[in-house]
């Protein structure tokens, strides 16, 4: 179901989801961001995964530190939830 979900169109093969380097990273990004969640939740802030996903993701941007390949089914699906 997931190589179904993830292929182009135009591509016979489907798409590799996450490469070895990207689910390193993702691991790095998703525990900091679960970490400074948890932090904004004692601390009673508003919607605090939120504030955290937007800083995180605009901070990796603005840095340039990794580039995360984020399949775009991935990114409508975690939209959805």
């Amino acid at each position: 179901l997931v190589p179904f979900l993830f292929v182009v169109p135009e591509t016979p093969q489907p798409i590799v989801l996450f490469q070895h380097t990207d689910f390193i990273i993702w691991l790095i990004v998703l525990s900091v961001s679960w970490g400074l969640t948890g932090l904004l939740r004692v601390l009673r802030v508003t919607t605090p995964g939120l504030i955290v996903g937007v800083f995180v993701g605009a901070s990796l941007n603005l840095l340039e530190l990794a580039t995360l390949n984020t399949p775009p089914m991935f990114i409508a699906l975690a939209m959805m939830l």
